[in-house]
């Protein structure tokens, strides 16, 4: 083994749950993990290629962590149209935090600072595919705390 192999990470594509199991995703998807990756890394990256409607998260969670999804169309004549929406409600419902719900349908991100209460997080009329890109201040996926569904 060389010196610097453990910074190359080949084809971490997760087909079906075997990579990371904790997340319904059923595509073939990319999960890089700081934890697992990148030698304890806080830093943690997943794509997935979204080409149908479906609820990812459906009840509103925190993270200890701070995180960011964009949704970027895979239409190389349109990088801009997502020819569908991406759903995120933030907010746990109570007075002092009502639901807020924000629909997009252009090339946009999300930003959840650590401790935010979000979701649920939907795809909703996909006629085209887009990808989802997560990253993570965290050198793995989790869920700090889970709230009833709006």
């Amino acid at each position: 083994m060389a010196k610097y192999d453990k910074y190359v990470i080949q084809n971490p594509v997760d087909c079906g749950g075997t990579r990371y199991t904790g997340h319904p995703i059923r595509e073939a998807n990319v999960w890089y993990l700081g934890d697992v990756d990148f030698n304890g890394s806080k830093f943690s990256l997943v794509l997935v290629r979204i080409d149908h409607d479906f609820v990812m998260e459906e009840a509103p969670h925190t993270h200890d962590f701070d995180m960011y999804v964009w949704h970027v169309p895979l239409d190389p004549d349109n990088i801009e149209d997502l020819d569908g929406e991406v759903e995120m409600v933030y907010g746990s419902g109570t007075e002092d935090d009502p639901f807020e719900k924000y629909t997009v349908n252009k090339t946009s991100c999300f930003f959840v600072p650590a401790g935010t209460v979000h979701g649920p997080y939907t795809f909703r009329n996909v006629k085209k595919p887009m990808l989802f890109i997560h990253a993570m201040q965290q050198g793995n996926y989790y869920k700090s705390e889970v709230f009833d569904k709006p």
